[in-house]
Formats: structure tokens, sequence, C-alpha cells
């Protein structure tokens, strides 16, 4: 049978182990909590300890403080950052 005639390859998946942490939904959370009424703490340990707890409930289990700190920091913008 002409290969041409069953149509194009179905995708293939992402090859490799899946990422440990749901980041892409703790983002979300994230944001969530900054258009919250109260916004994000002022302080950033607080947010480190609120995404800390998130991941606890929503997974059993939590990523480190330091990859917690890391994606967090990617996230806020700077003058924030240089008022914590």
């Amino acid at each position: 049978e002409d290969e041409r005639a069953k149509g194009p390859a179905p995708p293939k998946g992402k090859a490799g182990r899946k990422p440990r942490w749901d980041w892409v939904s703790a983002g979300r959370e994230l944001m969530r909590l900054a258009n919250s009424p109260d916004g994000l703490p002022p302080d950033q340990a607080d947010i480190e300890r609120y995404m800390i707890e998130w991941f606890e409930e929503k997974f059993g289990e939590s990523p480190s403080v330091s990859q917690i700190r890391k994606f967090i920091v990617e996230r806020l913008p700077p003058d924030y950052r240089q008022n914590n």
C-alpha cells in the first residue's frame, strides 16, 4: 500500500521522562494569587511558603525551597524583586 495514501503520521509524544512538578499549574496559581483582591504578599518568603503549601495540598509533596524560589523570581517583575 502506498504510504502517502495513509495520510500524515500521527504526532509523536514528547520523548523522555515527564516533569516531576506541574509548573504550568503552579504558574496559573501564582497568577490567580496575584490577581486576587489582596494581591501578592509583600514578602517573597510569604509567596514561597504559599506555593509550597499549594504544592503539598495539590500533589502531596512540594519542590525544594530553592526550586520554588527560582520559579517565583523568574515570574516576579524586577521592581517587585528589588523591594524584597
